[in-house]
């Protein structure tokens, strides 16, 4: 049932700007199909750019914001939280000896750590949140640590890699635009899965709690921004709609 619920939420909190990436994999095939080579050649070549600023409009301020937490010595540090521990018990999870901790970094919400088996939470949010909306919040990110994430998201990249590879090879595309659209084909796939294990997480931690309680608990992940453009999420909106 998640299978199918999973496969069926794959185009779910699509952006009208990531038809840009949409497009390299189309003209890709359609290299090796049409005889306007020199056209999709410029359509390629602008896709690539545009897609690039895209991915760098998102990548260079985590990547600041990365760096001024190390500058800044901000070190999460370890908190009991024990409706979280009461749920891990409950569902017969073996977490970290030290599984929750706090981060003040005021753009973290809450993640998994999967190698460590931990649950991060920024300050802000974890203090607004209460006892119940922690509880949710726990359910989701069991999921994202126990779910079997990476296997969702080979499910549909392995896939889509392989024909991305294998069909305009054989049409007699180039290396070098196969390459390309290989690449544009696993960003789309790997934001599709990812948004829709995202779904999957929501209704795990749902299963905890009421629907007005997991609803509460989105909302004050985001105040006042129901999306986040270029992101492996869906829109709040969307994600409030899918519990």
């Amino acid at each position: 049932m998640q299978l199918k619920t999973f496969l069926k939420n794959l185009g779910v909190g699509f952006r009208m700007h990531e038809l840009v990436f949409v497009s390299i994999p189309v003209c890709t095939l359609l290299y090796g199909i049409l005889s306007i080579q020199q056209y999709l050649n410029w359509i390629l070549i602008g896709a690539f750019f545009i897609s690039s600023i895209i991915c760098l409009r998102y990548l260079i301020p985590a990547g600041i914001d990365s760096l001024l937490g190390k500058i800044r010595k901000i070190a999460p540090y370890d908190i009991p939280i024990q409706e979280i521990s009461d749920l891990a018990r409950k569902l017969e999870y073996t977490l970290d000896p030290k599984p929750f901790w706090i981060i003040n970094k005021k753009k973290v919400t809450a993640k998994a750590h999967r190698e460590l088996k931990r649950i991060i939470f920024g300050k802000d949010y974890f203090d607004h949140l209460t006892s119940e909306e922690k509880i949710f919040v726990g359910g989701h990110e069991f999921f994202h640590l126990f779910g079997k994430q990476d296997h969702y998201l080979a499910i549909i990249m392995f896939p889509v890699g392989a024909i991305m590879l294998a069909i305009p090879h054989f049409i007699g595309v180039p290396l070098p635009i196969i390459f390309l659209g290989f690449i544009g084909s696993l960003v789309m796939s790997g934001i599709f899965a990812s948004r829709s294990f995202e779904l999957l997480a929501d209704q795990a931690g749902v299963v905890n709690v009421s629907r007005g309680i997991a609803v509460s608990a989105l909302k004050k992940a985001y105040p006042g921004r129901t999306d986040r453009g270029f992101y492996f999420h869906p829109s709040i909106d969307k994600r409030i709609e899918k519990l």
